[in-house]
């Protein structure tokens, strides 16, 4: 069981075991929809990597806690319905959380990637801040030189721009983002790219 492998990591001294076995049986948690069992269980390996001053760990736990809440708030987006303030406000602190965390690491990929996902969760709880966010991790993206992070914080930004009605914007963005990820050669993001930019064009076109 689960609880047995634990033990024996403990037993052993392994962190990253134990670390290993309890996001297991958060994602087991998850998917039963007892997110907030998942939770306890993730944050109990969030208080042993801080006792441990063990960021990398750290970060583990918290890229997965910012997926669950940042699934949580799609699964509301795509139900049609204004996502929640709660299941926003969580993705957003585990997000923030972690995007510090990889800045006192030096770790500015990993600032970028979760900027990104933060970025996502502002636009579908049609926060204004959303394209500002986009923005901060397209500047990173820029100074790192990775085509593949400047067109998905591309992307985030031309979703920014269309979840608070600017579409001129937002094509512009989503078009950019083509370019970058049609080069990088990653052709689902491009696909994704491809329906904002269409989405845009097509509202653009309606009568006002």
């Amino acid at each position: 069981s689960m609880r047995l492998a634990r033990r024996t990591f403990q037993v052993v001294g392994d962190l990253y075991g134990e670390l290993e076995v309890l996001e297991m049986e958060g994602v087991v948690y998850f998917e039963n929809g007892r997110l907030d069992e998942a939770v306890k269980v993730l944050k109990e390996g969030q208080t042993l990597c801080q006792n441990d001053n063990e960021q990398r760990g750290e970060a583990m736990i918290l890229q997965s806690l910012a997926k669950m809440y940042a699934s949580e708030v799609r699964r509301e987006a795509l139900s049609g319905r204004q996502p929640g303030p709660k299941p926003v406000e969580d993705a957003g602190t585990a997000i923030r959380q972690l995007s510090d965390l990889f800045r006192v690491m030096g770790d500015l990929e990993g600032q970028v990637d979760a900027m990104i996902q933060l970025a996502g969760v502002q636009s579908m709880s049609k926060d204004i801040a959303a394209s500002e966010t986009a923005q901060e991790a397209l500047q990173i993206a820029i100074k790192l030189n990775q085509a593949v992070r400047v067109g998905s914080a591309l992307l985030a930004l031309a979703e920014a721009h269309l979840s608070q009605d600017k579409e001129k914007d937002a094509l512009e963005a989503a078009q950019e983002a083509c370019n970058q990820l049609k080069a990088a050669g990653e052709p689902a993001s491009y696909e994704a790219a491809m329906q904002v930019t269409e989405e845009a064009q097509q509202r653009l076109e309606q009568p006002p």
